[in-house]
């Protein structure tokens, strides 16, 4: 077991390394391109980006996980799902190609249909990648990942840049993912030397699709979902406000994705070999999930409670009325940081089937009445609203359901009493600061970060956290 605590450690630390380089260069690329290019143009990428989503979980079908997660697969395996996924990244290519006459109608915007012929070809670059990601994390080979992905998003988000000074519009964005999808894939093959047989067995696909066909249907379900809102945002209103609606949604994500490759991509492999150690695997569990829930209410907090003075230093005048959005986006993204743990958990032990029973109830709830908010025209914020309730019933349940599978008790109550805590420091430091001390932005800084020492002290006195803890953990990691 120690060795499996030692690839851990040197999983997270290459992970948070490849995490702060690959934020801290999005930022920067995020806020410079903000500047350069209007919410109209962010919006006409963000409704291509939509079908892009689908076709990149069509693309994985579920394999890298199962690369990772079975015991035992063979260069046969592994070369057979390597060429599937090229043959569906070729099909999602021509296929999407053809529909863009459609997706410009759908809009009402002719610039979409070239736009879509530019970008399709990312899927290509996505499939030439699945194994190779799978094989790295099987044997926590993240440095070579890392490596790769920063390497490509920088070069990708210099051309964006570049063409944006030179007025390339929105073309800058779409040259931005095609470089950067494509230099990644050229990368991974060149560091992991991994290179398929000519060998194809539709037997392989068979033994793993039982496992693997959970997570697809599941995840096409859930992006249906998640991106439903940014269909009637476009459909219904204009390509500003669909800018200004994505671009909260996609900044408040940032914290939450960069903790959920960092902690989730690198225990995943480590809760997948603990399965069958029930006390240990739920341990393990329980403690991310609750560092999880400490680090996101004092990151989301101060988002939220300093939301309009972020917008206008970082992006500038012109988008300071996503600052609604963003909020609520906040939450939306906290609901998603400490909901992945429940959510990889369960699929490293093995019961992918649960997380798409879970899909499939409650997101066919918020989709039934995510289409009674659209047939009303109703305001963009209510569709934030409800992925709120709904993802809040998602977190509950699978942590219900995960302490059930494993037969253990829950410490549900010390979950909840932290949530609601944490609800109460941001609606009430929200509510004082805004409402009644009118305070500018630099004193509304100082206080929140009064307000979030506050809650670390109180939430280590409360014995939900010990920082000690935490912090030799950080620190061995980091050795």
């Amino acid at each position: 077991m120690s060795d499996l605590n030692r690839k851990t450690e040197k999983a997270l630390k290459w992970n948070a390394i490849n995490q702060v380089a690959y934020t801290v260069t999005k930022l920067i690329i995020g806020i410079v391109l903000a500047r350069l290019l209007s919410p109209k143009e962010f919006g006409l990428i963000a409704m291509i980006l939509v079908v892009t989503n689908f076709s990149s979980i069509l693309i994985d079908s579920g394999f890298k996980k199962t690369i990772i997660q079975r015991k035992e697969i063979n260069q046969t395996d592994l070369s057979t799902i390597f060429y599937f996924n090229l043959i569906i990244g070729i099909a999602c290519m021509v296929l999407t190609m053809l529909a863009a006459p459609w997706i410009s109608d759908f809009y009402d915007a002719p610039q979409l249909k070239v736009l879509t012929y530019g970008i399709a070809p990312i899927y290509v670059f996505q499939a030439a990648t699945i194994v190779q990601i799978g094989i790295s994390s099987r044997q926590f080979e993240f440095k070579k990942q890392a490596i790769a992905q920063n390497i490509s998003f920088l070069f990708g988000g210099l051309t964006g840049v570049l063409l944006a000074f030179l007025d390339f519009g929105v073309w800058s964005l779409v040259f931005f993912h095609l470089m950067s999808t494509a230099l990644n894939a050229i990368l991974l093959f060149v560091l992991i030397r991994w290179k398929p047989s000519i060998v194809f067995r539709f037997e392989t696909i068979k033994k793993v699709w039982a496992y693997s066909s959970n997570l697809l249907f599941s995840g096409l379900y859930s992006t249906l979902i998640n991106k439903v809102d940014v269909f009637i945002v476009g459909k219904f209103y204009s390509a500003s406000v669909l800018g200004l609606y994505s671009k909260s949604k996609d900044y408040s994500m940032i914290p939450s994705k960069f903790a959920v490759m960092v902690v989730s991509k690198s225990l995943f492999p480590s809760f997948s070999l603990l399965r069958d150690n029930q006390d240990k695997f739920y341990e393990n569990n329980q403690k991310a999930l609750e560092a999880l829930i400490l680090i996101g209410v004092l990151i989301f907090s101060f988002l939220i409670i300093n939301s309009n003075a972020i917008i206008f230093y970082s992006l500038g005048e012109q988008w300071l009325d996503m600052d609604v959005y963003f909020k609520l986006s906040c939450i939306i993204a906290f609901l998603y940081l400490i909901g992945s743990i429940n959510s990889s958990s369960i699929d490293a032990y093995g019961r992918s089937d649960i997380n798409f029973k879970v899909v499939i109830i409650f997101g066919s709830l918020r989709l039934f009445v995510l289409i009674i908010l659209a047939y009303f025209n109703v305001n963009p914020v209510w569709l934030l609203v409800t992925f709120i309730l709904f993802m809040t019933n998602g977190f509950i349940f699978r942590y219900i359901i995960l302490s059930k599978i494993l037969k253990v008790q829950t410490r549900g109550l010390r979950i909840l009493l932290i949530l609601s805590f944490s609800v109460m420091v941001v609606t009430l430091g929200e509510l004082f600061l805004n409402e009644v001390l009118c305070y500018g932005y630099l004193k509304t800084l100082l206080f929140s970060l009064i307000l979030l020492i506050f809650y670390i002290c109180f939430a280590h006195l409360a014995g939900w956290i010990n920082f000690f803890k935490i912090y030799r953990l950080l620190h061995n990691a980091f050795k």
